[in-house]
Order: structure tokens, then C-alpha cells, then sequence
């Protein structure tokens, strides 16, 4: 299982115009909610209010988390473990260590490593992964311009 770590300012908080229909999981993905302490599967909206250090994807409007993670298993096949730690309107500094935005973040990314141990009898099955944003960006623009394209055929989300 891969953890993929969605930290910082507004972009990563994301919002969109609404819920997207239908608003369903997909196979594999999860998301840990450092309130119930608790991995869930990943459905809009993403993320949670643990103010005044990180929110969620408010409002009831969906987020760029459950769409990235369900393209994102679809390519490489691997379980996703998301972790929503962001906060809108938020100065770089405040993300600094020592900080209490950075160290709320990552109660919550330790958070999700043990809860998925405990998932596996203390087995380690998380890897953080990443990736280079640069070079991916030209892949994934073309993953979203051919799901805005089947959208406007009418034929996105369609099996």
C-alpha cells in the first residue's frame, strides 16, 4: 500500500463546484481520519476539520484526493492511503517544523502508518511514495482532458 501525503495550503485543501454523482469509493483506496482514528474508504469530500491546524474539503464540495488516488491506483495497481493535511489560507511559514500546523500534520501521517499496522497485525505494509509533480504534470493533464472530454460526450463514469 502506498501513502500518499496531501499536505499544505488551499490547493491541497481543494473544493469543487459540488458532490461528484455517484460519489462511491473505489477498490483499494482508503483515506485515515485522525479523528476516529480510523481508515476509511476515500470518498468526497476528503480530509477533516481539526482546527485550527488543518480542514477539510468543507462545504460538502469534493476535493482533488479521491479522483488523484482513483487514477492513481488505476495506473500503477497498488493500494492507496491517503492522508488529507491541508489548510486554505494558510502562510508558508505556518508549515514550518516546529509549528503547530506541521506537527498536527504529521500526528496525522504517523496516525495513518500505525493504524495500517494495527489493520495488519503490525505487519508493515505502507510505503510513502512520490513523485515528481513536474514530470507527472503532462500525464496527468491528459488523463483529465480525456475525462473532461468523456464528460462532455456524456460518456465518463459509464462502464
Amino acid at each position: 500500500m502506498d501513502l500518499l501525503i496531501f499536505g499544505g495550503q488551499s490547493n491541497m485543501e481543494g473544493r469543487t463546484e459540488g458532490l461528484p454523482v455517484p460519489n462511491e469509493a473505489a477498490p483499494g483506496v482508503w483515506e485515515y481520519k485522525f479523528l476516529t482514528d480510523s481508515i476509511v474508504p476515500l470518498v468526497h469530500p476528503a480530509g477533516e476539520r481539526i482546527l485550527p491546524d488543518l480542514d477539510g474539503a468543507s462545504e460538502s464540495f469534493g476535493s482533488l484526493v479521491p479522483d488523484f488516488c482513483r487514477v492513481y491506483r488505476n495506473e500503477t495497481g497498488r493500494e492507496v492511503l491517503a492522508v488529507h493535511a491541508a489548510k486554505g489560507a494558510t502562510r508558508i511559514d505556518e508549515w514550518l517544523p516546529g509549528t503547530d500546523r506541521y506537527r498536527t500534520a504529521l500526528k496525522k501521517i504517523l496516525g495513518a502508518k500505525r493504524a495500517e499496522a494495527d489493520r495488519n497485525q503490525g505487519a508493515e505494509t505502507v510505503r510513502q511514495a512520490g513523485y515528481d509533480i513536474r514530470r507527472e504534470a503532462r500525464k496527468l493533464e491528459e488523463i483529465y482532458l480525456d475525462m473532461a472530454a468523456r464528460a462532455e460526450a456524456g460518456t465518463y463514469g459509464r462502464k
